[in-house]
C-alpha cells in the first residue's frame, strides 16, 4: 500500500468512525477495508472495542461487524470467563463463589472440573444446584458429591487459546486505531492480521461450526494455526509495581521497543486486566531475530527501551535494561541466551531447511 492509498483509506476511516459515532440504529453498510481480513468490500459495520468491553474496554475503532462478532465469541468471552475465575480461584477460603460461577456459564467441562481422591483416582465433574438452590458438585452420575472437602477440586483455568487471541486482536486493533492504514501496510500490521484473518477464514464459515465449537471446548489447548503465535503473549507477574505505569495506563502511547544493536526489532504492549497483565510483542522486522522470538524454545535476553508515540510519529528513549523474554515451555526451566545467539541459531536452521 503506497502513501497515497494510505491516505485515501485513513480519510475514509475518518469519515465511517465519525458516521459511527453520530449513528443510534444499526451501523451503515460501507466500502471498509478490514485491518484484519485485508480485504476492501462492502459491509456492516461496528465499534470494534480494543479491549472487549466485558473487562472494561471504551476505545473503539471501526470494524466489521462479523469479523468483530466472530472474535467476540471464539475468544473474548472465554477470555472474560477466564480472568474472571482466576480471581475467584484466588480467594481459596470461598469455593462456592468458583462453583457458582461455573455453573451459571456451563463451563465445567471447559476448565476440566475433576475431583480427586487421596489415592489420586480423578473423576469428572459438573457445577450445578442442589434441591436449595446451593452450588454443588455432581459426579457423572449425576450424583451430588455430599463433602467435597473428602476430595481435591481440580481445574484448569488458563483458557490460553482465548488469552492468546484475544490479547493479540486487542494490540491489532489498538495499533490500528493509533497509526491506521500505515500499519495495516506495515511488517507488524501484516503478520498479526494473517494470523487473525487465518482463525477466522478457518473458523467463522457455518461449514466449520464443528470444528470450532470442538476447539472452544478445550480452551487450553493451542491449535495448530496459533501454536506458531504462543511467543507473542505473555503473562507479566507483579506488573504494576515492576513497570512504569504509562505503559499499562496507555499501552498504544507508551510501550517497549525491542532493540538489536541500533535495529529495532519489535514492540512490546501491555494489557492491563483487573489484576491480570499481558506482555504482547508487535514484529518490526522479519528475518532470524524475529524467527528466534517466535521459535525459540528457550528464554531470550533482549535489550528493551521505552518508547511512545507523539501524534502518529514513534519516539524512542535511548536507556536499555535487559529483560528475559521467557520463549518457549516455561516448565523446563531453560537458561536464556542473548537474541543475537538465537536468531544465529535460527540463521543455521533455515540454512538447513534450506539444503534439505
Amino acid at each position: 500500500m503506497n502513501t497515497k492509498e494510505v491516505r485515501r483509506h485513513d480519510g475514509r476511516l475518518k469519515q465511517l468512525r465519525a458516521a459511527l459515532r453520530r449513528s443510534r440504529g444499526a451501523p451503515r453498510r460501507a466500502r471498509f477495508l478490514c485491518p484484519v481480513l485485508l480485504v476492501e468490500e462492502m459491509a456492516e459495520l461496528c465499534k470494534g472495542h480494543v479491549l472487549p468491553r466485558g473487562v472494561g474496554g471504551r476505545t473503539w475503532v471501526v470494524q466489521r461487524k462479523d469479523v468483530d462478532n466472530f472474535f467476540g465469541t471464539f475468544a473474548e468471552a472465554d477470555y472474560q470467563h477466564g480472568v474472571t475465575l482466576r480471581a475467584l480461584a484466588a480467594n481459596a477460603a470461598n469455593p462456592a463463589e468458583l462453583l457458582s460461577y461455573l455453573q451459571r456459564h456451563r463451563l465445567s467441562g471447559k476448565v476440566g472440573l475433576s475431583l480427586e481422591d487421596a489415592a489420586g483416582n480423578s473423576t469428572t465433574a459438573n457445577a450445578g444446584l442442589d434441591a436449595r438452590g446451593t452450588p454443588g458438585l455432581y459426579l457423572e452420575s449425576d450424583t451430588l458429591v455430599e463433602d467435597p472437602q473428602e476430595a481435591v477440586l481440580r481445574y484448569n483455568l488458563n483458557m490460553e487459546l482465548p488469552t492468546l487471541v484475544s490479547c493479540i486482536h486487542s494490540v491489532h486493533l489498538g495499533l490500528f486505531g493509533k497509526m491506521g492504514y500505515a500499519y495495516v501496510s506495515d511488517k507488524a500490521g501484516w503478520f498479526l492480521a494473517s494470523m487473525l484473518g487465518g482463525l477466522y477464514r478457518e473458523y467463522a464459515t457455518k461449514a466449520n461450526k464443528a470444528k470450532r465449537d470442538d476447539l472452544r471446548k478445550s480452551p487450553h489447548v493451542l491449535p495448530d494455526a496459533c501454536a506458531p503465535y504462543r511467543n507473542l503473549v505473555r503473562a507479566v507477574f507483579n506488573a504494576t509495581e515492576a513497570l512504569d505505569p504509562r505503559l499499562l495506563e496507555t499501552p498504544f502511547d507508551w510501550f517497549h521497543v525491542v532493540w538489536d544493536g541500533d535495529t529495532p526489532v519489535a514492540t512490546i504492549h501491555y494489557l492491563k486486566v483487573r489484576d491480570e497483565c499481558h506482555a504482547v510483542m508487535a514484529y518490526a522486522t522479519f528475518d532470524e531475530r524475529s524467527a528466534a522470538l517466535v521459535c525459540s524454545a528457550q528464554p531470550l535476553a533482549i535489550e528493551v527501551a521505552l518508547g511512545r508515540f507523539v501524534g502518529e510519529t514513534p519516539e524512542f528513549g535511548v536507556a536499555r535494561r535487559t529483560v528475559v523474554w521467557p520463549c518457549g515451555d516455561p516448565a523446563l526451566r531453560l537458561p536464556p541466551v542473548p537474541l543475537s545467539v538465537g536468531a544465529k541459531i535460527m540463521r543455521q536452521r533455515m540454512l538447513e531447511w534450506t539444503h534439505e
